[in-house]
């Protein structure tokens, strides 16, 4: 992907790599990032991950009863010795006290990253209080586009036509155009 390298200057800090960049590498005119999977899924990671950390940062700095629980649990000397315990002998009462501590804040801090289940159950809770609120929906309405019939986003998957006008090409190759490149769905989308 990277024929040069990849040097200090193009990433510019360390941590999560920039949203910019990460842009600019999906949306360069040779698709090679766009269609390289493990790369779109190790720079979906990488946010996940440091989005997470972010949000557990903020919450244990918050300093409530839980997280000052948490603290002086970790501080304890005896916590190595409890987290040994513990995985040797997973269905204990050490395990079951160190789980008891560290769920709720486990529950707290992943509502708010983004794409993970607990997210997702949170929501049900936010449309309930909608739907008590607003009344009960009548209309539900999806918004799905099939991608191998948009001719933008069938252009976006192709790089050798420079603004020309062109035909269609046939219904499975634009079907797998449009699953080697899901950054142009994407794009297309939104």
């Amino acid at each position: 992907i990277f024929p040069f390298g990849l040097t200090k200057e193009a990433l510019k800090k360390k941590g999560a790599i920039d949203v910019h960049l990460r842009r600019s590498w999906l949306q360069f005119y040779d698709r090679r990032a766009a269609e390289e999977i493990e790369l779109i899924f190790y720079l979906f990671d990488q946010s996940l991950r440091h989005k997470r950390n972010e949000v557990v940062s903020w919450q244990i700095n918050q300093k409530g009863q839980r997280e000052q629980k948490f603290i002086k649990l970790c501080n304890d000397p005896k916590f190595k010795k409890m987290l040994e315990r513990a995985i040797k002998y997973p269905g204990g009462k050490t395990a079951k006290r160190i789980k008891r501590i560290i769920l709720p804040l486990i529950k707290i801090t992943d509502c708010k990253v983004p794409w993970t289940p607990l997210e997702r159950a949170d929501t049900l809770g936010k449309l309930y209080s909608l739907m008590h609120f607003f009344n009960i929906g009548t209309h539900f309405i999806t918004i799905s586009p099939c991608m191998r019939h948009n001719a933008l986003a069938i252009r976006l998957t192709y790089t050798d036509k420079a603004g020309e006008e062109y035909e269609l090409p046939d219904l499975k190759i634009r079907t797998q155009a449009i699953t080697n490149n899901p950054v142009a769905a994407t794009l297309t989308f939104y």
